[in-house]
């Protein structure tokens, strides 16, 4: 079971043509993502383009792509004609039967070297991988690039896809949900009755710019990141939950604001046992009421891009004053002192604090303002 995106078609964007041989889907749709987002800026923050190239940065979040089986079949049949395959025949007979450029279209960096060609964008570039805070990280780099001078504006994101097989047998079967009778009831972050998560894939983007530069206007942008954070700790530490409210707390004094200004908490809502106990705890030590958001309930997990997705999730709800109900959920654990929204709600929204974490330790937390 995974949550797919039926109807991508990557060839409505990439330009040129012919580069999308060497973009696997993960770049195909990361690039599709930047696209549509420099679009939109550009009619609403950036007109006609008016930046300097020199001072565009692109930072995504990744991992590592698996290639397809298929493409490689006939190097595996060629290495196996005389015999078990070895080093040597690999060499001598594999090689010819592999496109030349193969290795280029699942380098994680690509997705952000594409999108920088595309743009003409010749500030700084950079990928970063960390697994599920992958795209949070990205958002916090391209920030910092553009706080301490080295960019006016940058193009921040991040893209995953774990649908493939290959892809599913490389990560095993550990926190995936077992409710294959029920598919739209897999995902139910923070209910008594969660088991896990679904594998999905996804691609979003966001442009950043620097409020003093030239082009910026403050009553175009949807939103505005005034604070964020990042640390570690020991994902199987009694004093995870300790660090995911300091790291939180940290973004939010950047930002001068307190837990009460919050609007909500978007909450990465893994569905998983243990990580829904740890971020519900750190949750409750900064606030009981705050209202609370998942739309992993509602999208499955793509894993590195899924902390941007979120934010633009959030992004949305500011402009549209409506919280997006978490799907799926009914009843808490015992313990579990958090204010989850079980409905859609209209509400007066003027900010958010995003939480992002991996089970590999990295934490972050980002505070939009409208």
């Amino acid at each position: 079971m995974s949550a797919r995106i039926d109807d991508f078609d990557g060839k409505k964007y990439v330009k040129p043509r012919k580069a999308i041989k060497v973009m696997c889907r993960e770049i195909q749709l990361g690039y599709v993502a930047a696209t549509m987002a420099v679009e939109q800026a550009s009619s609403l923050v950036l007109p006609e383009h008016d930046f300097e190239r020199d001072r565009l940065a692109v930072v995504f979040g990744a991992e590592t792509f698996q290639g397809e089986p298929e493409e490689l079949a006939r190097a595996f049949q060629a290495a196996n004609a005389n015999g078990p395959v070895s080093t040597t025949s690999w060499g001598r007979n594999a090689f010819n039967q592999i496109q030349p450029l193969w290795m280029l279209k699942y380098l994680p960096n690509m997705a952000a070297s594409h999108i920088s060609i595309a743009l003409d964008a010749r500030g700084p570039n950079n990928t970063i991988c960390q697994g599920d805070v992958s795209s949070a990280l990205a958002l916090i780099e391209g920030a910092d690039l553009i706080r301490r001078g080295w960019a006016d504006a940058a193009v921040v994101g991040g893209t995953s896809s774990r649908i493939s097989p290959v892809s599913m047998v490389y990560r095993g079967s550990k926190n995936l949900n077992q409710r294959f009778d029920a598919p739209e009831q897999a995902m139910k972050p923070f209910d008594s009755s969660r088991d896990g998560y679904v594998h999905a894939e996804g691609a979003a983007a966001l442009v950043l710019e620097a409020s003093r530069s030239a082009t910026f206007h403050a009553s175009r942008s949807q939103a505005r990141l005034t604070g964020w954070s990042r640390g570690f700790c020991d994902f199987a530490s009694d004093d995870f939950s300790d660090a995911i409210a300091a790291v939180s707390r940290s973004a939010m004094d950047q930002a001068g604001i307190s837990i009460s200004q919050l609007g909500h908490i978007h909450a990465s809502g893994f569905s998983c046992q243990r990580h829904d106990q740890l971020e519900s705890n750190a949750i409750a030590m900064l606030s009981r009421t705050c209202p609370v958001i998942a739309t992993k309930s509602n999208m499955g997990n793509p894993g590195p891009s899924a902390s941007v997705l979120e934010i633009v999730a959030s992004i949305l709800a500011l402009n549209h004053q409506c919280l997006p109900a978490v799907y799926g959920f009914s009843r808490p654990d015992d313990g579990m002192d958090i204010n989850v929204i079980q409905s859609t709600t209209s509400a007066p929204i003027r900010s958010f604090l995003k939480i992002a974490f991996a089970d590999s330790g990295q934490i972050a937390a980002l505070v939009f303002e409208k």
